[in-house]
């Protein structure tokens, strides 16, 4: 775990952008939201027909 954690990091410094796997969270985050209301939005669309 330790030896994975610190080898992530190791490619975020590389990187040098500011990922974080806070940003990745985040990032899952909104993208499952999305994913699920747009799933929702398309189940109500067909249901209205």
């Amino acid at each position: 775990m330790n030896a994975t954690r610190s080898s992530v990091n190791r490619n975020a410094n590389a990187r040098g952008n500011g990922f974080s796997v806070r940003c990745l969270k985040d990032w899952l985050k909104e993208a499952i939201l999305f994913g699920f209301f747009s799933l929702v939005s398309n189940f109500l669309w067909l249901i209205n027909f």
